[in-house]
């Protein structure tokens, strides 16, 4: 390359995970076996540990934990009956305030 027309290093990363997502998106579309968020969870967790093989094993490690807790999360408000109607459970995970909290009536 000519002086002065070298990429630096977040360029350089940007323009290949710019490809390399088009061509997972293409792939991932025609196959049509697993949704696109999956591959670019996967991805972005392999790039963040660094990659290679202790990223790998890591970034596997890791997202085999969140799917059991997802999947342990998922049978809880669906199928733990609290008495609960469906909107209810969903909203069953989320703050709620105390009883010292609320305003008393006179």
């Amino acid at each position: 390359m000519a002086e002065g027309t070298d990429l630096d290093i977040s360029t350089a990363l940007g323009i290949s995970i710019g490809l390399l997502g088009a061509v997972a998106i293409w792939l991932f579309l025609t196959s049509g076996t697993i949704q696109i968020w999956i591959g670019f969870i996967g991805w972005a967790s392999f790039y963040h540990c660094d990659g290679g093989t202790e990223g790998l094993r890591k970034s596997v490690c890791a997202n085999l934990w969140g799917v059991v807790m997802a999947y342990i999360a998922l049978l809880l408000i669906t199928q733990v009956n609290a008495g609960l109607s469906t909107p209810t459970r969903l909203l069953w995970a989320s703050p709620q305030p105390h009883s010292n909290d609320l305003p008393q009536g006179h």
